[in-house]
């Protein structure tokens, strides 16, 4: 058997991760049956998910600077 190209592997966990979704089945139990193992599983979940690249980055972020400062303490 030749091994994947890059695009192969993504396309493989892409549809695992579809079907993961689909089953209801425990991240235990699909990657049992699957024979993959669980740190896989959530490596590959987390390398392809698209919150990751539409997070804000540190840099967009306002500095702590800029942001009012709330005392605590009730005025009197």
């Amino acid at each position: 058997m030749l091994p994947m190209s890059k695009t192969q592997r993504i396309q493989l966990w892409l549809d695992r991760l579809k079907r993961h979704a689909a089953s209801q089945l425990t991240v235990a139990d699909f990657c049992r049956l699957d024979q993959i193992s669980v740190a896989s599983f959530y490596k590959w979940k987390l390398r392809l998910s698209p919150s990751v690249d539409s997070a804000p980055s540190v840099d967009s972020l306002p500095s702590v600077d800029s942001v009012p400062r709330v005392d605590s303490a009730p005025k009197r």
